[in-house]
């Protein structure tokens, strides 16, 4: 076909030409945004894959403070117990009975290690019950500091 019949007939069907252009510029796009919708259906299943790890992490390390909460407790029931035990030894070493010691009203509610050597000469049982209070708030404070430190540690 020449080329003046060729003008001739895009001179004529030019709407034709554009439409085939726009189509093909529609084809393109389409496949742009097919493209695109597939990089965000990764990028969600990605999102949330690491919400779920993130979950299963915060459970993990509530677990562990809990399991840590739960071994300073009873360490702490521990250590209570033996500070009592060896202030009423003391008592009966001074009073030649075996002696109770009677519960300290402020004792601390949370402990973990035992209070250092018992070697201070106690002269009388107000001293011994003075001792045992102070025994065992040294231990809460150590032992509070004891468990936030490992509370922090199970974060990281």
């Amino acid at each position: 076909m020449p080329l003046p019949a060729i003008l001739s007939l895009a001179g004529r069907y030019w709407h034709l030409a554009a439409l085939g252009v726009l189509a093909l510029l529609l084809g393109v796009q389409t496949a742009r945004i097919s493209h695109i919708k597939g990089k965000h259906a990764q990028y969600v299943a990605a999102v949330e894959t690491e919400r779920v790890k993130a979950a299963a992490r915060v459970i993990t390390i509530e677990r562990e403070a809990t399991r840590i909460s739960q071994e300073k407790d009873h360490e702490h029931a521990q250590a209570i117990d033996d500070l009592r035990a060896a202030a009423a030894r003391r008592l009966q070493s001074y009073t030649g009975q075996p002696a109770t010691v009677p519960r300290v009203s402020s004792a601390p509610s949370f402990s973990h290690e035992k209070p250092g050597s018992d070697r201070l000469l106690i002269p009388t049982a107000d001293a011994v019950a003075l001792m045992l209070a102070a025994d065992e708030n040294t231990a809460q404070l150590i032992a509070l500091q004891d468990w936030i430190k490992q509370q922090q540690a199970a974060w990281k």
